[in-house]
């Protein structure tokens, strides 16, 4: 009956856990806003509807300056689309604390607190403040754990305020047409990211030593940007980008021709990066294979516990039958001998 129960239990988180994860990977992988989520017919407020069994809420173009606290605490993915929404303060998002995706692409937002992402620390996965005026982003928010995704592009970030030594898990970083962005933000320590966008921006040089930061890249856009290398400096970048199977956007990277071998103009201080950073590259959590792996296990674990309880059970049912019929057996040949000697009693007729 333990044994049982404690398949119940399994079977239980297995439901609770499992299979929530399995909905949050792909959710995650379900991409942003689709017009055609809109209802045209409906009123202009706010429309709440599903994703995968999550809550979302579309606020689409209702010219909201401030954030409605009326929204619905449990939601867990927010798109507030082209309003008009000056700051995110400490208060803003405090209490809705299950989002894991924030959408406030195409709003007025100048200023965002230290505290404004601090209740969904724990969950949110997905930032999108695509389109703003955005001078300074609170770094400490690159530090969260669950966090993937990243949309600073077109807002007003400087050199200056991505200049901090922070360690991230994020695996998409997009901070395109921030004009005022001359370099990579290499003081930051991202050992997962694979997808840099940091097209349109005012960025002249490139170094391999810079790429050498971002070891797990993969795709790098560096579109309309003035780049001004010399022949070394251009071959040095297409060597390491070809050893390290980048995808370069624009894909030709015309040099002209470098009189120095491509080998020798790779520095051992270059590698020394490269290597620092590949000691700290972990894993990103890949939740569809985290999801799968887990419920396998508890499935082989419930299936192993039924077996031992089914054996147990039968095996303690065949010691009940034969010592039923032990007993039996036993009664009959105490009956037998009883009946012998009364009849081979003296006195007996």
């Amino acid at each position: 009956m333990k044994v049982m129960m404690f398949i119940i239990v399994v079977l239980g988180v297995f439901l609770l856990t499992g299979v929530p994860c399995l909905v949050m990977a792909k959710s995650m992988a379900g991409g942003g806003l689709v017009l055609s989520d809109i209802d045209p017919t409906a009123q202009k407020k706010c429309q709440y509807g599903k994703i995968h069994s999550k809550y979302r809420v579309i606020c689409y173009d209702l010219n909201y300056d401030e954030f409605p606290q009326t929204l619905r605490k449990d939601i867990e993915i927010l798109y507030f689309t082209r309003n008009r929404v000056t700051e995110l303060t400490n208060s803003t998002l405090e209490k809705f604390t299950d989002l894991s995706y924030i959408s406030f692409q195409d709003n007025f937002i100048t200023k965002i607190d230290t505290g404004a992402f601090e209740s969904q620390k724990k969950n949110i996965q997905v930032i999108d403040l695509y389109r703003n005026a955005i001078t300074k982003f609170p770094m400490n928010v690159f530090e969260y754990p669950e966090l993937t995704t990243v949309s600073l592009g077109r807002n007003k970030l400087t050199d200056e305020s991505l200049n901090h030594s922070i360690l991230s898990r994020i695996v998409d970083l997009d901070i395109s047409q921030n004009e005022l962005l001359t370099k990579l933000p290499t003081t930051m320590s991202m050992p997962n990211l694979k997808y840099l966008n940091v097209s349109l921006n005012k960025i002249i040089k490139i170094t391999p030593a810079d790429l050498a930061h971002f070891c797990s890249i993969k795709l790098l856009d560096i579109d309309r940007n003035p780049l001004s290398l010399n022949a070394c400096e251009c071959t040095a970048i297409k060597e390491w980008i070809n050893t390290h199977d980048i995808t370069l956007i624009p894909k030709n990277l015309k040099c002209d021709k470098c009189t120095t071998s491509s080998k020798l103009l790779i520095s051992n201080e270059t590698y020394t990066i490269y290597n620092k950073c590949k000691d700290m590259t972990s894993r990103p959590y890949d939740w569809t294979t985290f999801c799968l792996i887990t419920s396998g296990i508890v499935i082989i674990l419930a299936v192993i516990l039924f077996y031992i309880y089914k054996k147990k059970s039968t095996k303690k049912g065949n010691n009940t039958k034969i010592n039923k019929e032990l007993v039996l057996s036993t009664n009959g040949a105490t009956t037998e001998l009883l009946n012998n000697g009364i009849k081979s009693h003296p006195d007996d007729p």
